[in-house]
């Protein structure tokens, strides 16, 4: 097997001979509870030099702008896509290699700030997400059965990144850029995985009724939803300054309906194959928010300023706000933008909206010589009384999936995210999702993966 890395940007591609080394670790959670970022360790030789820090040009100027590069690996001849990156640091070892740390959308999404808001009333999820991505600048791809999850709560004002897991976490959706040109929203649904014989409930020769029903496992192997609502470059939804011949290369049938798991056999592995079992849980408990308009008031700002523009944000979402000694030209529940125009004294107050606290807990029976172990989600400000329990129930379903599964595979298209199949021991079966994987992309495209699922 031939394996080499390809790496293109503006007009200009690197191969074989200018790629030193190329690593990308790429990280996956089927429900959101986190959001991570994919990442490249690049480094590049040229014989000529022309690796300047100081004064990047040519070439690599763009980069500066973080213009994307796209990232192949080509085995036996065939090109496959890795992933679309961005330069995120820039090293000079010498004046021949150049070491740049590079990351997915995912990263441009932590780079700056979003406004948040307060909805009383539902609003789809697909429709808040559209906001986030339009804010930030990227693409994004939308199942249907995310974009028309409806959610009420507050979002206050951070990371995009973040705004974006709260979002996907309370609408049961995942966040994937591994392997993609886009950002793609989807949903994973648990299906029930039945074997014959011991702790599935399937009758098997000398065994108790009592004993086969203690155990039937779940696992998340599919995707769900057959309709893609999109939105950005790539999508035929219009954009500022973008061409409709350009918008029309891609059409959303390209990426629907269910992914089938993959086969992966113990002759495809490596010889390190460790099978490990994750600490069990026992209970699930998701606070849950409801906000209604208080009565309560709070000083929000106070102080001299001199003529201009400022802007005030808030820790707490806040409604019918009042200034004196400025004007108010731009306000929502967390924030306001004051217009000052002659020096003095600036009282902003506003009234507070309560937030009713209440959890929902899902508790696994224990024996005596379990120790008990919970796992608690505070701070999703979009689950209320109405998610909440599907969401409790999604998230302590996900954590008896208590097998993991290390592997190394050579010269894999496989990556975080995909469904897979996999040999394990004594003659089992582990169904799951790569929920991390290391990509050795010089090194003859070795794969080391990380499966979390359920053996059968």
């Amino acid at each position: 097997m031939i394996t080499y890395p390809e790496i293109v940007f503006e007009n200009v591609t690197f191969g074989a001979e200018d790629i030193r080394d190329c690593t990308i670790v790429e990280d996956f959670n089927p429900l959101a509870i986190t959001v991570p970022i994919n990442t490249m360790d690049l480094t590049l030789y040229s014989d000529a030099g022309g690796f300047t820090i100081i004064n990047p040009s040519g070439v690599y100027e763009p980069l500066l702008t973080r213009q994307p590069m796209a990232v192949y690996i080509n085995i036996d001849g065939q090109r496959h896509f890795v992933g679309q990156y961005f330069m995120d640091a820039w090293e000079n070892q010498s004046e021949n290699l150049i070491s740049f740390t590079c990351i997915d959308a995912l990263g441009l999404l932590d780079k700056d700030y979003y406004k948040g808001g307060l909805w009383l009333t539902p609003i789809k999820a697909g429709v808040i997400l559209d906001d986030i991505f339009a804010q930030a600048g990227l693409d994004v791809m939308i199942d249907d059965q995310v974009y028309d999850v409806e959610l009420t709560g507050w979002l206050p004002i951070m990371k995009y990144r973040a705004a974006v897991q709260q979002v996907c976490f309370a609408a049961g959706g995942y966040v994937r850029s591994s392997r993609q040109s886009v950002v793609k929203i989807g949903k994973m649904g648990f299906i029930s995985q039945r074997q014959a014989g011991v702790r599935t409930g399937v009758a098997g020769v000398g065994q108790s009724r009592v004993y086969q029903m203690r155990w039937r496992g779940n696992v998340m192997i599919s995707f769900e939803g057959t309709g893609i609502a999109t939105t950005g470059i790539k999508s035929g939804v219009a954009s500022v300054g973008q061409s409709q011949t350009y918008q029309r290369r891609w059409r959303a049938a390209q990426w629907e309906g269910t992914e089938y798991y993959r086969e992966v056999m113990n002759s495809e592995q490596g010889a390190d194959r460790v099978l490990t079992l994750r600490e069990k849980v026992t209970g699930v408990e998701i606070v849950m928010h409801h906000f209604t308009p208080g009565d309560g008031e709070r000083k929000l700002f106070e102080g001299t300023l001199a003529s201009g523009v400022y802007p005030v944000e808030f820790s707490q979402p806040m409604h019918t706000l009042t200034v004196e000694g400025a004007t108010i030209v731009e306000s929502s529940a967390n924030h306001a933008v004051l217009e000052v125009s002659a020096p003095g004294e600036v009282r902003l107050t506003g009234m507070v909206y309560n937030d009713l606290i209440s959890t929902i807990a899902i508790n696994a029976p224990i024996s005596s010589h379990d120790k008990p172990s919970v796992i608690r989600v505070d701070d999703a400000t979009l689950v209320n009384s109405s998610n909440g329990a599907e969401i409790a129930q999604r998230v302590f379903d996900y954590y008896q999936q208590r097998y993991k599964k290390k592997m190394r595979l050579f010269g894999s298209a496989l990556s975080a995210g995909n469904i897979v199949q996999v040999e394990t021991l004594y003659g089992n079966t582990l169904f799951g999702v790569i929920e991390h994987a290391e990509i050795d992309l010089a090194g003859g495209s070795l794969v080391d993966a990380e499966v979390i699922g359920v053996v059968v």
